[in-house]
């Protein structure tokens, strides 16, 4: 008797009309970078383009505009499968290259208007000054720039903003954290199968916008949860390994890597009075990198493990020496056990908790990292309070690039000894004003993070 056929193959995903247009944007656009316009290799393509922008039926122009390193067509976020991803980013180089980020197509745009475009792409494209092509005369196909006169461009911060965009990226990856907790605390896989992709979307939404993702690792309210402590050491590593200038697949290995890398306190083995003791940790670390195969690879999360708990000198004959990995991440993890100790313990303030990191420098932490490290938070890292010595309260909402002016940030005046305030002052143009300490956010009854975002 014949068995009835099954099939282990998965359903093909449901993709947007939006993303299959911006698919189909992208693959014309490449297709135009090596054949000639008039080839029939085109003729697809461009009858795939020109069906979808008819079957749109809009009033006004198609837009795919790219924001953030997102695409979004007619101001709606484009949310790209996995399958699409690779056509995405080769679209995001044509734009960087053409130094635009919207291309707009008008409703009643025709095969013969897209060859018209393409002939005039290519005539600039090997050119040295590709972007030339924005001045040519409009026609069906325009390109344009998203400058500081968004209302014009019809990009108005109702409709798309770019750090709203990053605090939901963000957010995901809180979320990814805490179920990588869940799920070795029920001896499961920590990963899903879209953990690097939540990785991937984050790594594009911080892009030019460091700061706030800096700022956010000290959002208020998640002190002592472990999903949060993981979620705000994978983006200080993000920062951190950008700064170094890694590659985004290496971005996405250490943040990966940053989100296990303490793992071992949620895994069912683990036993609370051993942690002074590396030996007794070896048993349920290797057990949870057994577990560790769909993630991220076992060898970068063993480096990333060797910085669990590393009380002693990363040289001491006691320790595994862990490697680059493991000394990058080990810096900002402990910044974070500082600042956000699980209850009862005591909360360091941002700048106490940097001195008695740089304190340790050579000794328990790579000196190389620490220094890195200062240089992406600042000595009053974002997200900090600080008193000014005219009796101002502030938030820092940005660090200085230079290590001259370290001390100098910009901050968001909240408070004076006249009343409630909110201004921006650059202390390192405003030299007649500094910073004379720290104090709480809680104390103030002030919450960093709604400036930040402001």
């Amino acid at each position: 008797m014949n068995e009835p056929q099954t099939t282990n193959a998965a359903a093909a995903p449901v993709v947007s009309p939006a993303a299959a247009l911006l698919n189909q944007v992208a693959v014309l656009m490449r297709l135009a970078q090596v054949h000639d316009a008039t080839n029939a290799i085109l003729n697809p393509p461009i009858a795939a383009l020109a069906r979808s922008l008819k079957e749109l039926q809009a009033e006004t122009e198609v837009r795919v505009d790219l924001v953030a390193e997102s695409f979004f067509v007619n101001k709606a976020l484009v949310r790209v499968p996995a399958g699409l991803a690779e056509a995405a980013d080769g679209l995001r180089k044509t734009y960087a290259r053409l130094a635009i980020q919207r291309m707009g197509f008008a409703p009643s745009t025709s095969e013969d208007d897209l060859r018209a475009f393409l002939l005039t792409f290519q005539k600039h494209w090997r050119t040295p000054t590709p972007q030339a092509l924005k001045a040519e005369p409009a026609g069906a196909v325009r390109l344009a720039t998203l400058g500081s006169s968004s209302d014009e461009l019809g990009m108005t911060g109702a409709t798309i903003d770019a750090r709203q965009h990053l605090l939901k990226s963000y957010a995901r990856l809180t979320i990814l954290a805490r179920d990588a907790v869940t799920r070795v605390q029920a001896g499961q896989v920590p990963f899903s199968p879209q953990a690097r992709r939540v990785v991937q979307a984050l790594i594009d939404a911080s892009r030019e916008h460091e700061g706030l993702l800096t700022g956010l690792t000290r959002f208020p309210g998640f002190r002592g949860d472990l999903g949060c402590f993981h979620a705000a050491v994978g983006a200080h590593c993000l920062v951190m390994g950008r700064r170094l200038g890694l590659s985004k697949v290496a971005l996405v290995d250490l943040v990966l890597a940053a989100l296990v890398h303490q793992l071992g306190l949620a895994h069912p083995d683990h036993h609370p009075e051993q942690d002074a003791d590396l030996e007794s940790q070896r048993a349920p670390m290797l057990s949870l990198l057994t577990a560790l195969s769909d993630g991220v690879r076992v060898d970068t999360a063993w480096h990333a493990q060797a910085a669990f708990g590393s009380g002693l000198p990363v040289w001491h004959k006691d320790l595994l020496r862990p490697g680059a990995l493991a000394r990058l991440i080990a810096v900002p993890s402990a910044f974070e056990r500082f600042t956000s100790p699980r209850p009862p313990h005591q909360a360091a303030t941002p700048d106490q908790a940097l001195r008695l990191i740089q304190d340790q420098a050579g000794v328990r932490f790579d000196a190389a990292f620490v220094t890195l490290f200062v240089s992406v938070v600042g000595i009053y890292p974002i997200g900090s309070m600080v008193k000014l010595d005219d009796g101002a309260v502030a938030v820092v909402i940005d660090v200085p690039t230079e290590a001259g002016r370290a001390a100098q940030p910009v901050v968001r005046v909240v408070r004076t000894l006249e009343g409630p305030a909110s201004y921006l002052v650059d202390l390192g143009v405003d030299t007649a004003r500094s910073i004379v300490g720290t104090v709480d956010a809680a104390a103030e009854q002030v919450n960093p993070t709604f400036f930040l975002l402001s």
